[in-house]
């Protein structure tokens, strides 16, 4: 799974956490990372092919199983866009892709809010 998060802002640095946990809550990693303005970072659970991964979820070489999880992105901004995608690290291109979509924290699809919850994390 890679996530993939915009700072939109054009002069502020933003604060992102993207937080993977099992399906009993236990947290399995937190990732965070400080984006420039008008720059985009890509987190991921294992090393891709395709993208330059700028955090990986779980470290090196990547997150340990997660069963039924979830994740969520937190920014310190409204001025951040985010997409996750399933996809194969191995192939450039990856051989599947798939867009996840992203709910807030009340089950709504995304609007204008700083919280965004992933309805299941992939490996």
């Amino acid at each position: 799974t890679s996530i993939h998060c915009t700072n939109i802002n054009n002069s502020t640095d933003v604060q992102l956490e993207v937080q993977l946990v099992q399906w009993n809550g236990t947290d399995v990693f937190t990732g965070t990372a400080t984006v420039p303005p008008n720059r985009s970072f890509t987190f991921s659970t294992q090393n891709t092919t395709i993208y330059f991964d700028d955090v990986f979820l779980g470290g090196s070489p990547g997150t340990p199983a997660i069963y039924q999880g979830s994740g969520r992105i937190l920014s310190s901004s409204p001025n951040v866009i985010c997409t996750a995608q399933i996809l194969d690290p191995l192939n450039y291109p990856p051989v599947f892709m798939e867009k996840l979509p992203l709910y807030t924290a009340d089950g709504y699809p995304v609007g204008d809010i700083r919280k965004l919850y992933l309805p299941l994390i992939h490996k």
